[in-house]
């Protein structure tokens, strides 16, 4: 019996001591689990509750205390169904390497949180698609005085930074109401794509008890994407209150056709809530239905909002009541008259008010997300002279913008990066040589560093250069975006890259990606990496961007967008470039170049971008969406193209192709390549290689397991190219020819569509007498192999000689062309127009010995070549033809460039 009770004697004491030592420490395992179930009140248990915070018991008097990122992983540990908890922050905190989890994502939402950030700021957030991702799921409860610099928040449906709801959409009490006031965001929101999204929420739940739910003195530097969007919140509820707050984040919705959907600088839609003295100071706003302030009112209240007269746009306009556009000076003078929270100054942060509690820190320069002043920095490189041997050496972001201030007009400048550069801090680039006659003369060496997070401003020349006269080379954006609303030509490097004065630029191994993008409603070219180009050669740059231009301008001279340049004129030349991402743009659009003027010539460049032209109008002007291509929109005389490669979907109103949309006289495309369907939606002109070619030549090239496409009501498509003229009136410039090439494509549309070629005619065709015998257009067809999947005539059922054939070649030739030596599949799933003009075995023929086009008719004039043997292949037929195989490989069924 002694020795039963030594024995518990000796294990009581060890316990203690064990309890006694865990007391000395200020965490201890054993805290957690002892002291966890204490009431929320001191009543002699030990604050933080058990260490899981700094300090305090999550009451109102007493918040628990957060100065750690563990602290801020324990709030959801500290979270009571039913009660209301609250939290401090203590100091900033940066929650880089952590994933967080939102802390109440889940029905019925009650886990009510007070958290108040005390004036701190959490930086680095990350959430990744969660339901309602955001810091907190759903609000119920308040946010208050705190920032989020450098946030990223995914949603798998309603998403923000601070909740996908803000309180409930239908609330029992208030309880389940929500408030952010004086809080500041600043990142990327990726809501659902069908869901709302907002810099803050994506959802302002409805007002109950006569409490709204309220967004109040806070500010939002947000790229914000998914279905119905808004630079503040996506939907404002019934009753609930947005109240002196601005955006000056990008706004991205959804466009898809199936259904509406709504973007606004401030929300996307307003439900009977309201809008009141805030700003939409958005870079650009785009969606199905767009707004300034909202995308959509139903029942809504407006009252003294403002917007920045320069937002660009992309979507149908919706009108917007109660809302005065402004320039940035009269913005900021609105700005510095708000009270409450504010700073009560305007211009503060690079030209935009910032809260109080961030002025009193006095490091707003740096956390603020507008950059500071931008006087905050000493100009100077970290070393060099600036010559060729001695270059500027540039290792930071205070180097970077050293350039504005200490290279001179009529001077050359070497300069060099040192290490990746981030320019999250700058609210805008100002770019830097754009007084005629341009001459600062720089030769930039990235040294395959990374400038990142750049926002170029919008302007004259918008970009990183303005006018580059010199050289760029080795260097690559991540996630660098322009919004431009002037009429001037921008890309992310500049305006110009050369100029017509004469001034060269030489760009080269230059790598773009990472969510970079271009947003323009200027009436002048855009290009993702530069508006415009003269004298200037481009070799080994990929662009991975999105672009997104909307161009008024009624004249060629001010038309182009391109995935590299918007339009490039005289000595440009275009090597081993390529496109992704997405294009949509108006007239004069391609993967590479929009408007190639005189002499431009694309060496093995590539395509794999989605791009689409449609028309807009500029007051009673229809500006057509034509002329759209994977690598140049538009070729004037004498362009050429070699080795080029399209694999996206191009698709526009009017003259489409795989490679080029238009080209004129002296064009030549050989050795290019298309797997991407081309389509002419609403009109005519679709081709495999070219949509239309003036007097020009292609050669070698093929089309294949792609569909080229015209309207039900629209004609001329063929699998290489629709239209060629041959212009008796250019001489020797006129003749045109198509030789050795092969389509597998299918061709569809209304009329005149050919497995190789639509329709080939002289300067243009006017009426069926002129298309008789005697006509003679300059073409040779020859060595060309029709594998088509199929050829489809939608306009059937009439008779021979009121509607147009198609063919396995050509679908309309004059008889005076030269055909010669061109096979069809003994299969071909050919549906003509009429069957009067079935398929039929043609000769060679030339000037001298006119085609036969077996059924005269007023409008028959195909040419179907010859009906390939049973168990021929494309490559047994072009080997048989003599096609080079220096040029082709023959080795399989069907032949590929080598």
């Amino acid at each position: 019996m002694e020795d039963k009770k030594m024995k518990r004697f000796i294990n009581i004491s060890l316990i203690l001591a064990l309890l006694l030592s865990a007391s000395c420490n200020k965490f201890n395992p054993f805290d957690a689990y002892w002291h966890g179930g204490f009431e929320r009140e001191d009543t002699g248990g030990k604050p933080g509750k058990g260490g899981l915070f700094a300090d305090g018991f999550g009451t109102e008097e007493s918040p628990y205390g957060l100065s750690t990122p563990q602290h801020m992983q324990n709030i959801s540990r500290g979270l009571v169904a039913g009660e209301m908890v609250y939290f401090k922050m203590l100091n900033d905190i940066d929650l880089s390497g952590i994933e967080w989890t939102a802390l109440n994502p889940i029905s019925p939402y009650n886990k009510f949180i007070d958290f108040d950030g005390d004036g701190h700021v959490i930086t680095n957030l990350l959430v990744r698609k969660q339901s309602y991702g955001s810091f907190f799921g759903v609000l119920c409860g308040s946010c208050h005085d705190v920032g989020f610099l450098n946030a990223f928040a995914e949603s798998t449906n309603s998403g923000g930074i601070i909740g996908g709801y803000v309180g409930l959409a239908s609330p029992t009490d208030d309880s389940f109401t929500g408030r952010v006031e004086r809080v500041y965001v600043t990142g990327e929101v990726a809501a659902g794509a069908t869901a709302n999204g907002g810099g803050i929420c994506g959802d302002l739940g409805k007002m109950v008890d006569m409490t709204p739910c309220l967004i109040s003195d806070c500010y939002s530097i947000v790229e914000v994407t998914g279905g119905n969007v808004g630079g503040l919140a996506g939907n404002v509820r019934n009753g609930s209150r947005i109240e002196n707050s601005y955006a000056s984040g990008s706004v991205d919705g959804n466009v898809a056709s199936d259904k509406t959907y709504y973007a606004g600088g401030i929300a996307a839609t307003v439900n009977g809530g309201s809008i009141v003295k805030s700003i939409a100071w958005n870079s650009s706003v785009s969606g199905g239905v767009v707004g300034s302030v909202y995308g959509n009112n139903s029942g809504g209240v407006i009252e003294n909002c403002y917007a920045l007269s320069s937002i660009a746009f992309s979507g149908q306009m919706a009108t917007q009541d109660n809302v005065s556009e402004k320039d940035p000076a009269s913005l900021q003078s609105v700005a510095g008259g708000w009270e409450g929270g504010w700073y009560p100054d305007g211009k503060v942060s690079n030209g935009y008010p910032i809260l109080l509690w961030q002025h009193d820190r006095g490091d707003y320069a740096d956390f603020s997300g507008h950059g500071g002043e931008a006087g905050t920095y000493e100009p100077g490189f970290k070393s060099g002279s600036g010559t060729e041997t001695d270059p500027y050496i540039i290792e930071n972001l205070s180097h970077l913008r050293s350039m504005h201030d200490l290279l001179e007009p009529g001077k050359e400048y070497w300069l060099k990066l040192a290490g990746d550069i981030d320019a999250k801090a700058l609210s805008g680039w100002e770019p830097i040589n754009i007084t005629d006659p341009y001459n600062i003369k720089i030769h930039f060496d990235g040294d395959n560093h990374t400038i990142s997070n750049m926002k170029f401003a919008s302007g004259q020349y918008a970009g990183f250069f303005g006018v580059l006269n010199g050289e760029c080379r080795n260097l690559t954006l991540v996630k660098c975006t322009l919004s431009q609303g002037s009429n001037s030509a921008c890309g992310l490097l500049g305006g110009w890259a050369g100029a017509n004065n004469g001034a060269k630029a030489v760009v080269s191994n230059i790598k773009v990606s990472g969510g970079s993008g271009v947003n323009s409603s200027g009436s002048q070219p855009s290009g993702g990496l530069f508006g415009c180009a003269a004298n200037a050669t481009f070799t080994d740059c990929e662009v991975e961007a999105t672009i997104h231009v909307t161009n008024k301008s009624t004249s060629a001279s001010g038309q182009g967008c391109g995935g590299l340049v918007g339009k490039a004129t005289k000595g440009c030349s275009f090597t081993r470039c390529s496109f992704s991402g997405e294009l949509k743009g108006n007239r004069l659009i391609g993967g590479i170049v929009g408007y190639a003027q005189s002499d431009v010539h694309f060496s093995s460049c590539s395509n794999s971008a989605t791009i689409s032209a449609s028309g807009t109008k500029n007051g009673s002007t229809t500006i057509k969406g034509e002329r759209a291509a994977g690598i140049a929109g538009h070729a004037d005389d004498g362009g050429v193209f070699v080795g080029c490669v399209n694999s996206g979907a191009i698709s526009g109103e009017n003259c489409v192709g795989g490679i080029v949309g238009y080209t004129e006289k002296k064009g030549s495309v050989s050795r290019c390549s298309n797997t991407g369907n081309v389509s002419a939606l609403t009109s005519d002109i679709a081709g495999g290689i070219a949509g239309c070619m003036v007097s020009g030549k292609i050669s070698d090239c093929y089309s294949r397991n792609c569909v080229i496409s015209v309207s039900s009501k629209g004609q001329r498509a063929g699998g290489i190219v629709a239209e060629i003229y041959g212009r008796i009136s250019d001489g020797a410039d006129g003749v045109s020819s198509i030789e050795n090439c092969w389509s597998s494509a299918a061709v569809s549309g209304g009329r005149h569509l050919g497995g190789i070629a639509g329709r080939l005619s002289a300067n243009s065709w006017t009426s069926p007498a002129e298309t008789d015998k005697s006509k003679t257009s300059n073409i040779t067809v020859s060595g060309c192999i029709a594998w088509n999947q199929a050829i489809t005539t939608a306009q059937t059922g009439k008779t021979k000689d009121d509607t147009a054939s198609s063919g396995a070649i050509v679908s309309y030739t004059y008889v005076k062309n030269t055909h010669k030596d061109c096979w069809r599949k003994k299969d071909l799933n050919y549906k003509p127009s009429y069957p009067e003009c079935g398929l039929v075995d043609q000769e060679n023929s030339s000037p001298d010995s006119p085609l036969t086009v077996g059924v005269e008719a007023t409008y028959c004039y195909p040419y179907h070549g010859k009906e390939a043997a049973a168990g021929a292949t494309v490559s047994s037929l072009a080997s048989t033809l003599g096609w080079s195989t220096e040029i082709w490989n023959l080795s399989g069924n069907e032949p590929v460039l080598k």
